[in-house]
């Protein structure tokens, strides 16, 4: 019963700290999410044993479950408004478990698990926002944009170093073979997963975040957050130009578009028409001297255009596929569908996307539950608020982003794209003339947005 008790400490300090500083909990996931796989993978390299490495593999959604129920408690003692919130992710996770404990999957058990696992990540990673109050939200968009920045910074740095680097020093490879066992994404050529290079051979950015297509979402979800802080930021041109570079050179469409899209929506909703429209000439100039004046770049575009692009080509066959496929009305069970799915069940249906993904194992019914749950959340944090174009546009791209890949259900890929829906939903309209909300006035109005705020 001791050790019992020894082995819960740590769990009950997390959630004592989340609900003290719930700010400050937020930034600790951030920070784990941004420099935690580098970490594993260089402990592992050092000589950590595997199995402590592999259990420390969970260890952010851990942090990030105690996290979401530290802030409900918060807001039921305090009789606050969480119940709506609570309530889509408690029926969410409900279809998700259901499915599991009433449905016959032919996939092994941790199969399964895993792929449950997946499927939460998003509303996972927007009701944790949701439950802060407008003025923590403010604090944790100033908090994650130079978080984000300096890994950003550190990964442009290991991406100047020799590729090998990250075999012989980081121990990449083996951490994705041994650790992560997913020896298919490997390699055998380089020893690192496939996709750290373009079609063309040049390396991604990947650095700390543990791989390119994980970069090129957090990096993408956290420019278009440094543009609705903006004000509120320090040095914000400087921060976002180094998300700005290291974004193009994690080579991730995912992540472009998602920037795009908010990048545009940021300036109708706070500009002029005509202001916009210069704008977005002045990108068009700006991406075609980047195209025809760096190298890696124009590669990249030339070999999307002229067919030779496997990634291009591979998502182009998935997504043509993916409408020749037959779904049932309940599906066939957890760890039936997904390309992760597949590592450990070769019958697994998969077509890099989130929605083949769900059809696949929980049918119809249960995608269409699910997807209703996670869309009334969004739609009452986007119904007041004054970036709603924002928070509509960011759906757009991530539903865009959803056909042609899993993004959305990796940890890594899809929690901070989700998590900063309620971050742009509280940000001001008028960022000059808009203050932020006192700490004594947000305890009073937790759940308003800035322009509720406003007298």
């Amino acid at each position: 019963m001791i050790l019992y008790a020894f082995a819960l400490f740590p769990f009950a300090a997390w959630f004592a700290f989340c609900s003290r500083y719930p700010v400050r909990a937020v930034l600790t996931v951030v920070v784990v999410l941004t420099f935690g796989e580098e970490i594993l993978s260089l402990a592992y390299n050092n000589g950590a044993p595997l199995h402590l490495v592999r259990d420390f593999l969970t260890a952010k959604d851990v942090l990030a479950w105690i996290l979401v129920f530290a802030l409900a408690v918060r807001g039921l003692r305090d009789r606050q408004r969480p119940f709506d919130a609570v309530g889509y992710t408690f029926f969410y996770v409900l279809i998700l478990v259901g499915f599991f404990a009433l449905g016959e999957s032919p996939a092994p058990r941790l199969t399964q698990v895993e792929s449950i696992r997946s499927a939460y990540v998003p509303i996972l990673g927007f009701t944790t926002a949701a439950l802060l109050t407008a003025e923590e939200r403010m604090r944790a968009a100033k908090g994650i944009v130079p978080i984000i920045t300096a890994g950003a910074v550190l990964s442009l740095a290991q991406l100047a170093l020799p590729a090998s680097v990250l075999n012989s020093t980081i121990g990449v490879g083996n951490y994705w073979v041994l650790v992560k066992q997913v020896p298919g994404y490997v390699d055998p050529t380089t020893g690192l997963p496939g996709n750290f290079f373009t079609s063309t051979g040049f390396p991604r950015l990947t650095g700390t975040f543990g791989d390119p297509l994980s970069a090129g979402e957090i990096i993408g979800a956290t420019l278009v957050l440094a543009m609705a802080y903006r004000s509120y930021l320090r040095f914000p041109r400087i921060q976002m130009a180094i998300l700005s570079v290291a974004l193009l050179l994690t080579f991730t469409r995912d992540g472009w578009f998602l920037a795009l899209f908010g990048w545009v929506a940021i300036s109708v909703t706070r500009d002029k028409f005509i202001a916009t429209v210069r704008r977005f000439y002045a990108a068009i100039i700006l991406g075609a001297l980047v195209v025809a004046v760096v190298r890696p770049v124009r590669g990249y575009f030339t070999s999307i255009f002229n067919g030779t692009s496997s990634s291009t080509t591979l998502h182009s066959e998935a997504f043509t596929r993916s409408f020749s496929l037959h779904f049932g009305f309940l599906g066939s069970g957890w760890g039936t569908g997904g390309s992760f799915a597949e590592q450990s069940y070769h019958l697994a249906v998969t077509s890099e996307s989130v929605f083949v993904d769900l059809l696949a194992q929980i049918g119809w019914i249960g995608t269409a539950a699910i997807l209703l749950a996670l869309g009334l959340a969004i739609a009452r944090e986007a119904r007041r608020s004054p970036m709603q174009t924002v928070v509509i546009a960011i759906v757009l791209a991530e539903i865009v982003s959803a056909f042609v890949s899993e993004n959305l259900f990796a940890f890594n890929s899809g929690y901070l794209p989700l998590f900063i829906l309620p971050l742009i939903a509280a940000a001001p309209r008028t960022p000059k003339t808009a203050s932020a909300a006192r700490p004594s006035e947000a305890r009073d109005t937790a759940h308003l947005s800035f322009a509720e705020l406003a007298p």
